[in-house]
């Protein structure tokens, strides 16, 4: 059983206050929003980091012969994008549930986050976070 963790506060309250507390009691109000796109950006990557960590070569398997059958056989069209389907199945149960590994890989990062000056804050703002699979 995996224990719960308190997800990180994403308030923007809660945010502002940590920005403040880490850089000072004049941290401006513009970066106190570029600290939660980066944060949200962190979190997004690592959701996709469990996705596809954990998830994708579980579906994939679960795909594969000892549990195949052809009573649920998609054919030609189910083979040819089997890999985007468990891509997308295994994000999107990433991200509408409760993993507590989600947490453990994001708590790290969201530390590391607070320490940093505003450009490295920009630079993950503005970060593509492709799905891998």
């Amino acid at each position: 059983m995996v224990a719960s963790v308190e997800p990180l506060a994403v308030s923007p309250a809660a945010s502002a206050h940590s920005v403040q507390a880490t850089h000072g009691q004049d941290a401006p109000e513009g970066f106190a929003s570029l600290f939660k796109a980066a944060e949200a950006k962190l979190r997004a990557s690592s959701e996709k980091l469990v996705a596809s960590a954990l998830l994708l070569p579980l579906l994939n398997r679960m795909q594969s012969d000892p549990f195949r059958s052809d009573l649920f056989n998609g054919g030609m069209a189910e083979d040819s994008f089997r890999s985007m389907l468990n891509t997308q199945l295994a994000d999107d149960v990433v991200h509408r549930s409760d993993f507590g590994i989600t947490e453990r890989v994001h708590e790290p990062m969201a530390r590391w986050l607070r320490s940093q000056p505003p450009e490295t804050l920009q630079r993950i703002a503005k970060m593509r976070i492709d799905t891998l699979g």
